[in-house]
């Protein structure tokens, strides 16, 4: 009787055989009947080979192939999703792309010395800091803000005309929206190329004291900057 067992398991092959002692004889050149020796003990012997082959099987299980690299055994793969819905993040801002205007003026923006450009970064519209390239000129929208909370501000912005110095910031304002902290300010580099360049800061976190925020643009000295896409989430 002979047991033969074969199992394959993580790279790992292996064959574990089980018999009886058997005799082979030859007479002047003549192969006999194998006589197998006494079964006794048999079944013991049988029962502790297969308590080992667990053993080595176990153990086997337990480590990868020698010829197997052990990060490349499994692959596993986590996906996280943040949006709007799971993690409460939202745009605090409106018409951000510049895309709807009135009588000259984007919708929901405030400003002096403002101009609509259809040379956009995006869309059909963007808004030009400067009709006036002499004069100052001022862009702003309010928006209800959450004590704590950190804002990722973008926006993307170039120099039409000039080197004027143009600032983009977000401001902490109180119920009847008088300051009271400054969230971030990005300075545009003097050296701005004509192109579009985005710009991002992730602004403190709101203060105990604010009920509102202030995204604000400012060009100061002669020349006009155009501003696009501007948004700000948290």
């Amino acid at each position: 009787m002979v047991l033969r067992c074969k199992r394959q398991l993580a790279g790992w092959e292996f064959v574990a055989e089980k018999g009886e002692n058997v005799e082979v004889k030859r007479r002047a050149g003549e192969e006999v009947r194998p006589t197998p020796s006494s079964p006794k003990g048999t079944g013991q012997e049988l029962l502790l080979f297969l308590l080992l082959l667990e053993l080595v099987l176990a153990l086997a299980h337990s480590r990868p192939s020698p010829r197997e690299d052990p990060a490349q055994s499994e692959t596993r793969t986590v996906t996280l999703v943040l949006g709007s819905g799971s993690s409460g993040l939202r745009e605090c801002l409106r018409n951000g792309s510049f895309e709807s205007w009135k009588e000259g003026r984007p919708l929901y923006w405030e400003g002096e010395n403002i101009a609509f450009t259809p040379s956009a970064h995006s869309g059909s519209g963007a808004v030009v800091l400067g009709e006036d390239p002499s004069k100052e000129a001022l862009l702003w929208q309010d928006f209800p803000v959450v004590a704590g909370r950190r804002l990722d501000f973008r926006f993307t912005a170039r120099f039409s005309l000039g080197m004027p110095v143009v600032r983009g910031r977000v401001e902490w304002l109180d119920r009847e929206k008088r300051p009271v902290g400054l969230g971030t300010e990005v300075v545009l580099p003097a050296t701005l190329p004509a192109d579009y360049r985005p710009y991002w800061r992730l602004t403190g976190g709101v203060p105990e004291k604010a009920v509102w925020g202030r995204v604000c643009f400012v060009k100061e000295g002669y020349g006009t900057a155009e501003v696009d896409d501007v948004s700000l989430v948290g």
